[in-house]
């Protein structure tokens, strides 16, 4: 079975951003503290120009590891 993670990060690297947001998507239904989902949809919302969703995701990228610099 594929990591989710890295299934949604080829995706992402392919610009197949809907399917990738939907299983970061998925991630967070199954670990709402999930950093790298957090991290690659405040990615995803700032491609896509949805700012209010790439701060909230951005926002908790930064709770959940403070000195993530990318966030």
């Amino acid at each position: 079975m594929t990591n989710p993670s890295k299934k949604a990060e080829r995706l992402l690297d392919k610009g197949q951003l809907r399917k990738a947001e939907r299983i970061y998507k998925e991630m967070l239904v199954a670990d709402a503290d999930c950093l790298d989902a957090h991290f690659n949809l405040a990615r995803i919302y700032k491609r896509t120009r949805q700012f209010d969703r790439a701060l909230y995701h951005g926002r908790r990228t930064l709770k959940l590891s403070p000195n993530e610099q990318n966030a």
